[in-house]
């Protein structure tokens, strides 16, 4: 049985040595833990290369802003029919709180609003008590359509939306 666009998008990003993934996804270690339509969760294990104040331990900004962007960039890929490729356009982020040197982080994001052009997510980062977020995000992207395993979809050769 074919597996439907979804699954093959939660199996590249859920399935495998993810350390072995390209880019930031790899690099920093990111698990993906689910993925859902217009849902997502994302963990980054502690490593003390992430800490960015060796005398607190706490981990630096940049990989909590990955972890953030990449957790709200799946819910929103996944929040409209075909799965986009969707880049940043906007980002917030709020710092609620210290993280706990040498725990994980957990991110959980959801597509709130989606309109045409622009997708609206929110997120959160903590650690062992979801009611208790170390920070919490809005991230805003814009769709571009793609067909999973093969050539771009939704645009003329022009450039122009269908």
């Amino acid at each position: 049985m074919e597996k439907t666009p979804l699954e093959q998008f939660r199996a590249f990003f859920m399935e495998g040595d993810q350390r072995q993934r390209p880019g930031h996804f790899g690099r920093l270690g990111f698990r993906c833990q689910f993925i859902e339509i217009g849902r997502a969760g994302l963990d980054l294990p502690f490593s003390p290369e992430l800490v960015g104040d060796p005398a607190t331990g706490a981990v630096a900004g940049g990989p909590m802003t990955a972890l953030l962007d990449s957790c709200c960039a799946l819910a929103a890929a996944t929040a409209r029919e075909p799965i986009s490729f969707c880049p940043t356009l906007d980002l917030r982020m709020d710092h609620m709180g210290l993280a706990e040197p040498g725990k994980t982080l957990h991110a959980e994001a959801e597509a709130y609003r989606v309109t045409q052009s622009v997708i609206f997510t929110r997120g959160i980062i903590f650690q062992e008590d979801r009611s208790r977020p170390i920070v919490h995000g809005l991230v805003n992207f814009t769709p571009i359509a793609f067909k999973i395993g093969g050539a771009p979809q939704g645009r003329d050769q022009e450039g122009e939306g269908e």
